[in-house]
């Protein structure tokens, strides 16, 4: 199995700087939860500023770059997600 490239802080810094305000909301609180999130309580989080759909595909673009990871909800049709520990303090310190 390849590894997979870790993206380099600076490049995470200059790319949250031109986010739209409700995705760098949304990155906020997945990095400052302690637990993975749905997609429902990130909605509540950014005060649905976008659809369920934008969003949900959103994440899972994010899921692909390797920043953010998900799991199925057991027995639900639902996800929940989690940013990576190694881009935690990244996030953080650049949307503070």
């Amino acid at each position: 199995m390849p590894r997979r490239k870790t993206i380099p802080p600076e490049s995470i810094t200059l790319w949250l700087r031109g986010l739209p305000e409700w995705k760098k909301r949304a990155l906020q609180a997945l990095a400052s939860a302690d637990r993975p999130l749905t997609t429902g309580e990130l909605l509540e989080a950014i005060d649905y500023q976008a659809r369920i759909n934008t969003l949900y595909n959103w994440l899972t673009r994010l899921e692909r770059k390797g920043l953010v990871s998900s799991m199925k909800v057991f027995m639900m049709n639902k996800r929940a997600w989690k940013i990576r520990e190694e881009y935690r303090k990244t996030i953080l310190e650049t949307l503070r």
